[in-house]
Parts: structure tokens; C-alpha cells; sequence
């Protein structure tokens, strides 16, 4: 197991784009002007050494977390393929959020949908789980998007094969 650990200064609202190609994604809310990151890398569930984790944070202030991991044509013949990384993020609660994800579970709750709240998760094979006051409900295909304190708010939950929940 490998641990990484990252925390950065944001303003209000904070903006998170997290891309995880396996393993979990929990995000909860934290201190208004940070956003803290652990990823945890686990052993025994692929390639640890070509597994890499990046943390960057833009020059609007956006904060990226990516799990890369290196394309190889030969790679999938001896075996390398990415290990499971598991995300915790702690961030404001006025927080726009865009998470991307192949094979994970993703969880992201009580956050304030008050302001101009925007998040986007989506993955191909996982659970999507969200906890949101939420005043209506629409489902089809895959996709669910729900009306979050009368309008004026997005979100978007999208998966291939996983089961989609949301809370509220």
C-alpha cells in the first residue's frame, strides 16, 4: 500500500476534476479553503510502479487529480495493468465538482447546493452515490439528472453498468 497526500488553497467556489481509472472515490466536506486529497494505492491489484498519481492545481485555482498509467502495446501481454487507487477528498462545501472514472465507486455528499452548484460524475462500471436536497428526480438510459433547490442547478450522474442513488 502507498499512500499520497495533497492539500491545496482554494477560493470560493472551489472547482475539483478527479479522474480515477479504478478503485473508489469518496468526497465529503471540509475546511472552506482547502481541498485535501489522499490517494491510496493497493497493493496486489496491478502494477504499482507504473500506477502514478499527478496533483496539479490551475491558474484559475481548478484542482486536477489524475490516476495515470502509461500505454504500452505489449503491456496487457505480461500482466501490467493499473493497481486500484482509492480517493478520499475532503473540499469546501461550495465546491464544483467533475469526476471521471472507469471502474470505481464514487460517492459524493452533503455539499451546499445553495449556490451555482455544478458536479458531474461519471463512470463506466461502479456505483454512483450522491446525497443532495434534491426536488425532482428524472432516470433514463443510464443517466439520472436531478433539480436541486427548485432549479438553477445541475447535476449529472452517468453510468454504463453501475447502479445510480441519490439521496436527498
Amino acid at each position: 500500500m502507498e499512500i499520497k497526500e495533497k492539500t491545496f488553497s482554494v477560493a470560493s467556489p472551489a472547482h475539483l476534476n478527479l479522474i480515477n481509472i479504478g478503485g473508489s472515490v469518496e468526497i465529503r466536506p471540509g475546511a472552506d479553503w482547502e481541498i485535501h486529497v489522499t490517494a491510496t494505492k493497493n497493493a496486489n491489484t496491478g502494477d504499482t510502479q507504473r500506477t502514478e498519481i499527478e496533483f496539479s492545481q490551475e491558474m484559475d485555482g481548478t484542482v486536477k487529480v489524475a490516476t495515470r498509467f502509461p500505454e504500452g502495446a505489449w503491456s496487457w501481454l505480461f500482466g501490467s495493468l493499473p493497481c486500484r487507487v482509492d480517493y478520499v477528498v475532503k473540499a469546501p462545501r461550495k465546491c464544483c465538482l467533475k469526476i471521471n472514472a472507469v471502474s470505481s465507486e464514487i460517492l459524493a455528499e452533503e455539499f451546499d447546493s445553495k449556490f451555482s452548484f455544478q458536479a458531474e460524475l461519471h463512470a463506466i462500471t461502479g456505483n454512483l452515490s450522491t446525497k443532495l436536497p434534491a426536488t425532482s428526480i428524472s432516470q433514463q438510459n443510464g443517466n439520472q439528472t436531478i433539480e436541486v433547490q427548485g432549479g438553477g442547478v445541475r447535476v449529472t450522474l452517468q453510468s454504463v453498468s453501475g447502479n445510480l442513488s441519490l439521496a436527498s
